[in-house]
């Protein structure tokens, strides 16, 4: 009994100071395996909202379009100031109808900081739109139902 209560007395009054390599070698295990679950959860997240960035984007883009062809179909002479400044006969305007000055209206309206449309084509029965988000292009198509799907998306350097 006396040396029972030595023994515990000697382990209590020794110092031992920091962690075992075991101790340590267990924790860091732990951390990698935490870190392999949530990574690819939080690069998930970030792509998701990547794609809804471009898509909201797309759908500003294909709005302007809608509201350009709305103010041609009008009679509205919305367009007056982008025929005359991008007109590729001296700036009179003269012979460009159809999407090709819509294009043009909407590509000098919607460039904002955020993005910057580079090309808009309609082939009658969708759009193609193209512009550049941050250092990102962007090409997505809209389709008759108005919904916008992304086609593709590369990270210029």
């Amino acid at each position: 009994m006396k040396n029972k209560i030595k023994e515990l007395m000697n382990r209590a009054l020794r110092k031992e100071e920091g962690f075992t390599l075991v101790e340590i070698i267990v924790v860091i295990v732990i951390m990698a395996i935490l870190a392999a679950i949530a990574i690819p959860s939080v690069l998930s997240y970030i792509n998701d909202a990547n794609d809804a960035k471009y898509v909201s984007e797309g759908r500003s883009v294909y709005l302007a379009c809608q509201v350009e062809e709305a103010m041609a179909a009008a009679g509205t002479d919305g367009l007056t100031m982008v025929r005359a400044g991008s007109a590729t006969d001296g700036g009179t305007g003269e012979g460009e109808t159809g999407t090709g000055i819509i294009e043009k209206a909407v590509i000098a309206r919607i460039n904002t900081t955020d993005f910057t449309v580079t090309d808009i084509d309609y082939d009658g029965t969708k759009y193609t739109i193209s512009w550049t988000s941050g250092n990102v292009a962007v090409v997505a198509d809209v389709n008759p139902n108005d919904e916008i799907v992304i086609v593709s998306t590369t990270a210029e350097s």
